[in-house]
């Protein structure tokens, strides 16, 4: 079973497995991001996106996302797909790394 190749074979051993690696995904204020810190991102987009596409497998799409009272530029790499996901006035939770968040 599944369980059994993460070491857990009763009941208290469940209860007590904590996971390797866990993500928070509360929202944070722009001003509580620390540098290097992964964080949620709630906010409205508020340019259109834009996809650039370089080389046969490779885009990057760009947006800005307006968080409380800045404007915090976006990108994906190689997720062409998203364009449609993200249309001006939509509001978007993003998780990124801090220093990926530039303000404009």
């Amino acid at each position: 079973m599944a369980l059994n190749s993460l070491g857990i074979a009763t009941i208290n051993d469940l209860l007590f497995y904590f996971p390797f690696r866990y993500t928070d995904l509360k929202v944070k204020p722009l001003e509580e991001v620390a540098d290097q810190e992964q964080v949620t991102l709630k906010g409205t987009v508020v340019t259109p996106a834009v996809l650039t596409r370089f080389g046969p497998h490779k885009s990057r799409l760009n947006f800005k996302l307006q968080v409380e009272h800045a404007v915090v530029a976006v990108t994906f790499f190689n997720q062409p797909w998203l364009k449609e996901k993200f249309e001006m006035g939509v509001e978007a939770a993003i998780l990124a790394n801090g220093t990926a968040c530039a303000t404009a």
